[in-house]
C-alpha cells in the first residue's frame, strides 16, 4: 500500500542556516512497501503502517549533475526529521522545521528507516538498541525488524518517493518435532558476528545509519528467541520463523530449546549470504538441513515471461468461475482454489489475444458480455499476472479485487454505443467494489469513439473506465497508452468524454499510484501516454491520472504525457494529472487531491466553448488542493483563435473557479522547463500558477498557502481574475 508523509522534521541535526530561516522549497515525501491484503502463503511480515509508528528521514543536498551522485559540491549539513503517524496521517514528532530543498542545490540524497520500537526523535547522544528476539501474543511478526529505504537520489523540486524494504532475512525452520515446546532460542555459539539486535545511530556526514549488534544476556550469552509460528501453511508443521542479519553466515548455528537446551546443530553452507527482504525455508526432517528460498512469500512473477504462463483454453468459463467464485481447473492444472471468501489464482494465465466475446474465437462462448466480480467474491490474483488480453478482465467490479497483474494488454478497433467503460481490469467499478495492489505492465488502448444521435459518455483509464468504489495501490510499468480518435473524422463524436491514465472518472476513492521496477537491473521506461485527437460536440476532459473527478485521490507519483493538442470538444479540460475536478455546489463533503506529483508533458486542445490546460487540471471547481506538484513542460492551445471561445493556460491550473469562502489551494506548484500557450488577450488567459482565479483570491494569498511557481519571463502568476462558475454539468450553465 502507499502511505504518504507529509514534510516534517527538527533541526537538531546541524540544519543548514538558511533552512532556519525558512528559506528553500519543502521537500514532499512518499512512503511505499507491500500490500496489506490478503497475506500470503509464506509467513506474515509488515504490510501496512498504523498509529504511533514513527518513519526517520534524513536528507543531504548537492550542487552539480545528479550523476555525481554523493561525489558533488554538499550543500550545508544533512538534514533529520521524524514523523509520527496519527491513524490519518503523518504529524511530526518535533514540528520545529520541515526538510527543505535548498534554493541553491540541483539534487539531494535521501535515506529512510522505519523501527517499530522507536517513537521519538534519534538523539545524537544516545542510541536506542532493539533486539530480534521479542515473543508476541499469538506468534512471531516480523514487526521487531527494521525497514528501510536505499539511498536515493532525486531532483531539486521532485517529490522523493521512499521505497521502504525490511532490512532482515526471514528464515522459517519448518517440521520440529517437538510441539510440546513453545520457544526455541537460534544462537552460535563463539561467533562474535552473530548479532541479535540494532539501533539507529547519527553520524554528522551520513545522518543516520543502521549498526548491527549484540545484546548479551549474562548468563546464557547471545540468541535469538522465537515461539512457534502460527501465521504459516499447516503443511509446515510446527515451525519458527527468524529475523535475522542478511549477508553473514549461519551455517553451524544452534537450534536449542528454551534456556539454550540443545536441540540440532545446522550444518549447511546454504545458510550462508540470505539476502534482505527474502523468505526461507529449511524443513529439517524432508531435507536434512537443506534450505530453500520460498516462492510463495507474496513476490510477484515475471511481467516479462508469457511463455510460462498456463495458455487458458476456455477463457469464458474461466472468467464465470471468477466472477462467482467458484474453484476452477483444466485437465489436471487447477486454476483457481476456492476460498472462504471467493477464489485464489493458482497460476500465470496467457489469454494469447483471444477475445472472450469473439464468436470466432469462442463459437460456444458462455459470455455475451463480460462477466462481473460479484458482491460477495474476492478474487486474490496470488500476485500472478494475466497476459495478452484484448478486454477487461471483468466487467463491473462489485467485489474485491487483490494482488493481480495484467500484462500486453492490447485493445483496438471499434467501440460499442452500448458500453461506456473501458480498462485493463475492468469497465467500472462499483460503490461496494475494491480493487487493490494491482499491476499493469504495457497496455495499449487504441479505440475509435462513434458518433451518436443520443448524448452518451466514454470512460476509459488503463485500470478501470468508472470508479465509485475504492482503488488503491496501482503499479504501473512500460508503455501504458491510451489512443482516441473518431471513427468518423468529419462528423466527430456526440458524446461526453472522460480519458484518464489510471481512470476515466473518479466518483470514489482512488489512491497509492507509483511506477513498479522488475528485479534489481530493471530499466524499463515507464510513462502513461495519452493522445486524444477526438473532434467533439459535447465536453471532453483528458488527465494524466483521472479525465474527470468529484471523488478523492491521493499519494500519486507518475510519469504522463497527456497530449490533447489535436483536439476540439464544446469544453475542453486537459491536465497532468485531471482534466477536471468538480465538487457541486452547496456540498458540504470535502473533496481533495493531494500528495501528487506528475512529471512529463501536457499539451491542451481546441475548444468551440472553452478550453482550459494546466500542469494539475485544467478545471478546478470547489476541490481541496494539497501538495500537489507538476514537474512537467506545460502548452495550452496555441493555435487558431475562434472568436468567443475562452482559453485559459497554467502552469499548475487552466482555471480555478469556486463558490467557497475558505481557501483550497495548498502546497501546490509548477516546475516544469516550458509555459506556452496563446498570450493574454481579451478571451485568453496565461499564468505560471492559473490562467483564471476567482476574484475574490490573489497571488499573495496563494503564495502565502505556500504555492509556488518557475518564473517565466514576461508570464505573471496568474493571467486574469473573473468568476468562471456553476453548479451544475449541464454546458449551457458551465
Amino acid at each position: 500500500m502507499l502511505c504518504s508523509a507529509a514534510a516534517c522534521g527538527t533541526d537538531d541535526f546541524g540544519v543548514m542556516s538558511d533552512n532556519k530561516t525558512g528559506n528553500g522549497v519543502a521537500v514532499n515525501f512518499m512512503a511505499r512497501y507491500a500490500a496489506t491484503e490478503p497475506v500470503s502463503r509464506a509467513t506474515g511480515g509488515k504490510t501496512d503502517f498504523v498509529k504511533g509508528d514513527v518513519i526517520h528521514i534524513t536528507a543531504r543536498f548537492y550542487e552539480g549533475e545528479m550523476s555525481s551522485g554523493d561525489k558533488g559540491k554538499q550543500v550545508g549539513g544533512p538534514q533529520y526529521c521524524a514523523y509520527k503517524h496519527d491513524g490519518d496521517s503523518w504529524k511530526p514528532v518535533s514540528d520545529r522545521h520541515d526538510i527543505k530543498w535548498p534554493y541553491s542545490c540541483d539534487y539531494g540524497m535521501f535515506k529512510a528507516y522505519h523501527i517499530s520500537h522507536s517513537n521519538g526523535t534519534i538523539t545524537e547522544t544516545e542510541s536506542s538498541v532493539w533486539s530480534l528476539s521479542e515473543i508476541t501474543e499469538g506468534g512471531i511478526s516480523d514487526d521487531t525488524g527494521p525497514m528501510g529505504t536505499e539511498a536515493e537520489f532525486f531532483p531539486f523540486g521532485h517529490t522523493v518517493k521512499l521505497s521502504f524494504s525490511h532490512l532482515c532475512a526471514r528464515l522459517s525452520i519448518v517440521d520440529l518435532d517437538v510441539s510440546t515446546m513453545s520457544e526455541y532460542w537460534f544462537s552460535k555459539p563463539g561467533d562474535t558476528g552473530f548479532h541479535n539486535a540494532y539501533k539507529l545511530v547519527r553520524d554528522d556526514n551520513e545522518g543516520l545509519k543502521l549498526e548491527w549488534c549484540s545484546a548479551d544476556d549474562n548468563e546464557y550469552g547471545i540468541y535469538i528467541s522465537r515461539s512457534l509460528d502460527k501465521a504459516v501453511p499447516s503443511e509446515y508443521g510446527n515451525t519458527i520463523t527468524l529475523y535475522l542479519q542478511p549477508g553473514v553466515s549461519y551455517s553451524g548455528s544452534k537450534l536449542c530449546y528454551r534456556y539454550n537446551r540443545s536441540y540440532i546443530t545446522l550444518n549447511s553452507d546454504k545458510l550462508n549470504n540470505l539476502k534482505a527482504n527474502h523468505s526461507y525455508v529449511l524443513n529439517i526432517k524432508q531435507d536434512m538441513g537443506i534450505v530453500f528460498e520460498d516462492t510463495d512469500d507474496g513476490g510477484w512473477t515475471d511481467p516479462d515471461t508469457p511463455d510460462k504462463a498456463f495458455e487458458l483454453k476456455d477463457i469464458p468459463a474461466f472468467l464465470k468461475a471468477a466472477g462467482m467464485g467458484q474453484a476452477y481447473s483444466e485437465g489436471e492444472t487447477k486454476i483457481l482454489e476456492k476460498t472462504s471468501t471467493g477464489v485464489v489464482l493458482l497460476t500465470d494465465l496467457n489469454f494469447s489475444k483471444r477475445d472472450p466475446l469473439s464468436d470466432t474465437d469462442f463459437p460456444e462462448s458462455h459470455l455475451n458480455s463480460l462477466e462481473n466480480l460479484t458482491t460477495t467474491v474476492t478474487f486474490d490474483g496470488n500476485f500472478k499476472y494475466i497476459h495478452n488480453s484484448v478486454r477487461p478482465i471483468f466487467g463491473d467490479v462489485q467485489g474485491r479485487l487483490y494482488n493481480l497483474g495484467v500484462s500486453n494488454t492490447v485493445r483496438s478497433g471499434k467501440v460499442n454505443p452500448a458500453v461506456d467503460g473501458y480498462g485493463g481490469l475492468a469497465r467500472s467499478v462499483n460503490t461496494s467494489g475494491r480493487i487493490g495492489n494491482v499491476r499493469i505492465n504495457n497496455l495499449s488502448l487504441t479505440l475509435e469513439l462513434p458518433y451518436t444521435e443520443g448524448a452518451d459518455t466514454y470512460y476509459i483509464g488503463c485500470v478501470a473506465g468508472f470508479n465509485n468504489g475504492i482503488v488503491s495501490g496501482i503499479s504501473v510499468r512500460g508503455n501504458i497508452s491510451i489512443n482516441i480518435h473518431a471513427e468518423d473524422a468529419v462528423k466527430g463524436i456526440n458524446s461526453e468524454v472522460l480519458i484518464g491514465g489510471i481512470v476515466g472518472q473518479n466518483g470514489g476513492m482512488l489512491s497509492d499510484g507509483s511506477e513498479f521496477s522488475q528485479g534489481d537491473s530493471d530499466q524499463v521506461t515507464t510513462c502513461i501516454t495519452i493522445k486524444n485527437t477526438c473532434s467533439n460536440k459535447l465536453a471532453m476532459s483528458t488527465g494524466g491520472i483521472v479525465g474527470y473527478s468529484y471523488g478523492d485521490v491521493e499519494n500519486m507519483t507518475l510519469n504522463v504525457d497527456v497530449d490533447a493538442s489535436q483536439s476540439t470538444a464544446s469544453w475542453n479540460f486537459t491536465g497532468g494529472m485531471a482534466g477536471r475536478l468538480r465538487r457541486s455546489g452547496g456540498s458540504q463533503q470535502v473533496k481533495y487531491f493531494k500528495d501528487i506529483t506528475v512529471e512529463g508533458s501536457v499539451k491542451g486542445g481546441q475548444g468551440i466553448s472553452k478550453s482550459f490546460t494546466g500542469g494539475i487540471a485544467g478545471r478546478l471547481f470547489n476541490y481541496f488542493i494539497d501538495n500537489c506538484n507538476a514537474m512537467c513542460d506545460m502548452y495550452g492551445w496555441n493555435g487558431e483563435q475562434s472568436p468567443g471561445v475562452r482559453y485559459a493556460a497554467g502552469g499548475a491550473f487552466g482555471c480555478i473557479a469556486t463558490s467557497d469562502v475558505e481557501e483550497l489551494v495548498h502546497n501546490s506548484s509548477w516546475w516544469g522547463t516550458r509555459l506556452e500557450a496563446l498570450p493574454t488577450g481579451d478571451s485568453s488567459f496565461l499564468g505560471t500558477f492559473a490562467g483564471i482565479i476567482p476574484p475574490h483570491r490573489s497571488e499573495e494569498v496563494y503564495k502565502a498557502n505556500g504555492n509556488r511557481t518557475r518564473d517565466v519571463s514576461g508570464v505573471n502568476f496568474f493571467g486574469d481574475k473573473f468568476d468562471d462558475k456553476s453548479d451544475d454539468d449541464t454546458p449551457a450553465n458551465n
